[in-house]
């Protein structure tokens, strides 16, 4: 199944407005007839159709934990996240190394 954009959905209910019909478009589109129809359906009960945020929402990173990374870099200048955080769970803190390279990036 394809993720569609803005962009795709609006296309898909211009023609489903020109009487193309649902497998049709499905095809062109690669997904499923039953996902045509239930996005016009959507469109024709609520106007328009807009995406939802699909992605989960992303934590809190407190001020603490950055002062944490940030003194453990001015430590070991050279170290990368995957370093940081071995070096932070020898102290007895556990950070992810994801959160580390977030933090760094920054």
């Amino acid at each position: 199944m394809v993720k569609l954009t803005q962009k795709k959905i609006n296309w898909i209910i211009k023609q489903k407005e020109n009487r193309i019909s649902s497998s049709e478009i499905a095809r062109i589109m690669s997904i499923t007839p039953r996902y045509v129809n239930m996005v016009y359906r959507r469109y024709r009960l609520e106007g328009k159709v807009e995406l939802k945020n699909a992605g989960r929402k992303k934590d809190q990173i407190s001020e603490e934990t950055k002062m944490l990374v940030y003194s453990m870099r001015k430590e070991h200048p050279g170290s990368g996240a995957l370093s940081i955080e071995k070096h932070l769970m020898e102290k007895g803190i556990k950070i992810s190394h994801n959160k580390i390279h977030r933090i760094l990036k920054e």
